[in-house]
């Protein structure tokens, strides 16, 4: 759209002269560079280049030299009544602004769109400078729009404009040229908008930039030829019309019908400000692509670059512009900018302080983070998801397509009056209001269920290092955690625990980690084309099998393992054995250990080892029904899923054993363990849970209540003065909630509850659970009451009493050789009674 704001009326470039551009007022949700008219078109795919050339006679590089045909809509001009002509005498204008208003009058008289006037009335011109330092000629109808009757003709709201283009893979984008031009006045109407110059007094004979009902008019007549395409492959928005379509071959079909339309009824596209068949198109300040929408990276290099607020106007046109992209932010918008909108209160004095420019930084960085919006589909089921502080309610619009539970919409709003004073369930009942109200275009037609997520689910693990550290080594350096990477890891302790950027810290610790670094190498994925095997309909149903073979050999003699894999949930099992077992043998272990556990596979998967290419082997599968399948011969690539689990395996063991490697196959069973129970990245579940239905207990999981953990933690701290606890990092935002509030909410992450399947939960934390936390070894002072007390509030923050437990069980503490932060809490623990 040629068009961008000024404080006097929303411009509109022309067509013609290439430095000839007009402004006008009416709707200004949204502005727009202003780009030059010598601007070079955009590359046109190949498929397109046919389909323009047939219709190049809608594409000139000029309007014609002729009014435009009269329409269903003319532009109509009814003023209040009682209304008189206005009249302003022409501003004073320099020598620059004067040669370039006289080019610009002959100009538009040659085209046939403005003539003279004898009218003793009319408004004035003025020019403002347009991005490129050239002028923008100005009609100043601020009078005329003041009494004129508004047109209360609806503008579509951009959100559900952008809820139309779901499914569309390709985009093609219609700018008309000089939209406003390509619409007559109404004969009647002409002499109201007059405008007076040095060089004489003129009107527009067709619609000019300005007028307060242009944007009605000239959406509802493109609507109106429109119309049996709307809804359907076309979106209108003001001078701006969007083609979308699955593939490029309904595209084209489409394009066709839409420019047949413009042909018939005489407009005009302007080639170089349009786009053809592209994969993702910028539209009302989005990007919006197959994935989704997400906020246009121009407008995000405006935000960041906005100089600071210096009065309350700017401050209001900052938060308009970060507020039109508030359902795009993942942080509580209403949140962020609480500060800034406090400063924007009657009888506030506007005085700039450090939290308001924080809050300009955070807003800015939340926009250039935002993420890609998915686009909903009608179809499927929507999940909220709600939470409440003290001061701001917030909630997420989501829905699964596919790919688990994605953003649609983030809502959030800052309370006012006398919500501040609601008790914590009614602010969560009130974030659930809020996000149906908001989401209302999507939800109102559909029955709710609403689903309790428990607390206890997900714990916040307080700023404590220690015992985060304790975590990061219980799910990675002991035995049955197997060494696993940052990914697998990270799965394994968000099962049971969060706090703020665990990823990050889980990241940098698997990355340390000296014994991976020695034992891991690194997967570079082979070139060629894979050919995958079916996919199974249950567990063990097809099963692949192989050798590791040239092992040290144990004191019980084992020199290899038969590693034997679920193609379906890729459950494992290492079976030790000798690299000179018989088929006979291998047999045994293959009935042993599978048969008995999981039944009869059908389809067995190996390689053309002579065990199982012996005629015994054969006989005994063809009895028991299971149809025998060889990998090529010198090809282990076939049967990749086994050979990458005989990877897995290998690198188990060596980080298991490097301190006694004759007793490798104890390990086996625990490493077993290990495997089965990571999440695979193929699945996205463990080996265990697809299998059995459940995941299994773990010496890691929670087992007490936060209240014994607040007991435990406080004696041990008592008996620690040399350890003072870590002080708070300013960067996070886990604690900013002292433990003494009796209700407090936890954060969406923590602790949640879902309406509509998701909505938050409140955490009672009330701490007169922890006044007697020593009663049961009370071998020190009364006076451990209150220094337990001050150890509760200041050194384990967000722990959630009475509701979330901790995972503080002896056993957890007692892995192989400890390390230095095991032994004192070991050794308390064993005293601690609950």
């Amino acid at each position: 759209m040629d068009s961008s704001c000024c404080c006097l009326s929303a411009p509109r470039a022309s067509g013609g002269v290439k430095d000839v551009k007009r402004t006008a007022t009416g709707f200004l949700a949204i502005a727009t560079e202003v780009e030059n008219d010598g601007e070079k078109a955009s590359e046109t795919p190949e498929k397109n280049k046919d389909l323009l050339k047939e219709f190049q006679d809608i594409l000139p590089d000029d309007l014609p030299d002729e009014l435009p045909p009269y329409r269903t809509h003319q532009h109509e001009i009814v003023e209040e009544p009682g209304s008189k002509p206005t009249f302003r005498a022409p501003y004073r204008l320099s020598p620059t602004e004067l040669a370039d208003m006289k080019k610009q009058i002959e100009y538009l008289l040659a085209k046939g769109l403005i003539r003279p006037s004898t009218l003793p009335y009319g408004a004035p011109v003025l020019f403002t400078p347009k991005p490129d330092g050239s002028l923008r000629m100005c009609i100043y109808y601020r009078a005329l729009n003041k009494q004129t009757i508004k047109n209360k003709y609806p503008i579509p709201r951009i959100h559900d404009l952008l809820d139309q283009l779901r499914g569309a893979t390709v985009f093609s984008k219609l700018d008309l040229r000089s939209g406003y031009w390509q619409i007559r006045m109404a004969d009647d109407s002409v002499h109201k908008i007059a405008f007076r110059t040095r060089y004489g007094s003129y009107e527009y004979l067709v619609m000019p930039f300005g007028l307060t009902n242009a944007s009605a008019t000239f959406q509802a007549e493109k609507k109106h030829i429109l119309r049996p395409l709307l809804d359907e492959c076309v979106v209108v928005y003001l001078d701006d019309i969007l083609i979308y379509s699955r593939d490029m071959q309904e595209h084209v079909e489409r394009q066709r019908r839409v420019f047949e339309i413009l042909r018939r009824e005489c407009f005009y596209v302007k080639l170089s400000k349009s786009d053809f068949a592209l994969e993702k198109v910028q539209f009302l300040g989005h990007i919006v692509s197959a994935q989704g929408v997400h906020v246009d990276p121009k407008k995000i290099e405006a935000l960041r670059t906005w100089k600071t607020p210096e009065n309350v106007k700017e401050l209001q046109q900052f938060l308009g512009f970060a507020n039109y992209y508030s359902s795009s932010l993942a942080l509580q918008y209403a949140k962020i900018a609480a500060p800034l909108t406090n400063l924007l209160k009657k009888n506030t004095p506007y005085k700039w302080e450090l939290q308001y420019q924080e809050a300009v930084e955070q807003l800015k960085q939340a926009l250039t983070s935002a993420p890609v919006l998915i686009l909903p589909d009608p179809e499927r089921d929507y999940v909220i998801e709600a939470d409440a502080s003290d001061q701001t309610v917030g909630a997420v619009l989501m829905q699964d397509q596919g790919n688990g539970l994605q953003p649609i919409a983030y809502l959030s709003k800052k309370l006012h009056g006398a919500e501040l004073n609601y008790p914590i369930h009614d602010k969560e009942a009130l974030a659930i209001i809020i996000a149906f109200k908001h989401g209302d275009r999507h939800l109102l037609q559909w029955d709710s269920d609403i689903a309790y997520r428990k607390g206890s689910t997900k714990i916040w693990v307080p700023n404590y290092p220690p015992l985060r550290q304790l975590l990061l080594e219980e799910y990675h350096d002991v035995l049955y955690a197997g060494h696993f990477g940052s990914n697998k890891t990270l799965t394994g302790i968000a099962k049971h625990y969060y706090w703020p950027h665990m990823a990050d810290n889980i990241q940098n610790f698997v990355t340390s980690c000296t014994t991976c670094q020695r034992m891991k190498s690194s997967k570079q994925k082979k070139a060629g084309l894979l050919q995958p095997l079916p996919i199974p309909e249950q567990p063990w149903q097809v099963v692949s099998l192989d050798f590791i073979t040239r092992l040290p050999t144990t004191t019980s003699g084992y020199d290899a393992i038969l590693v034997v894999i679920d193609k379906f949930s890729k459950m494992g099992h290492f079976i030790p054995t000798h690299t000179t077992a018989r088929t006979e043998e291998t047999a045994q272990l293959f009935v042993h250990y599978i048969i008995s556990q999981h039944g009869i596979p059908t389809t067995l998967i190996s390689d053309r080892d002579p065990k199982f290419t012996s005629k015994f082997w054969k006989e005994l599968m063809s009895l028991l029904g299971t149809k025998l399948a060889m990998s090529s011969a010198y090809h282990p690539q076939t049967d990749g899923q086994t050979e990458r689990l005989n990877q897995i395996v290998e690198k188990l063991l060596c980080a298991a054993c490097k301190d006694n490697i004759s007793k490798w196959n104890l390990h086996l069973p625990i490493l077993e363990f290990a495997y089965n129970n990571a999440t695979h990245a193929a699945t996205g579940q463990t080996p265990f849970f697809l299998c059995y239905g459940r995941h299994p207990l773990t010496p890691q999981q929670p087992t007490i209540p936060a209240t014994c953990f607040f007991s435990f933690m406080s004696t041990y701290e008592q008996q620690q003065p040399s350890a003072p606890a870590q002080s708070v990092n300013s960067n996070n935002n886990d604690n900013n909630n002292n433990n003494n509030n009796n209700n407090k909410t936890t954060t969406t992450t923590t602790t949640t509850t879902t309406t509509t399947t998701t909505t938050t939960t409140t955490t009672n934390n009330n701490n007169n659970n922890n006044n007697n936390n020593n009663n049961n070894n009370n071998n020190n002072n009364n006076n451990n009451n209150n220094n337990n007390n001050n150890n509760n509030n200041n050194n384990v923050r967000g722990i959630d009493i009475g509701v979330a437990p901790m995972s503080l069980d002896g056993s957890s503490f007692a892995h192989g050789n400890q390390q230095p932060i095991y032994a004192p809490y070991q050794a308390l623990w064993a005293s601690f009674t609950l």
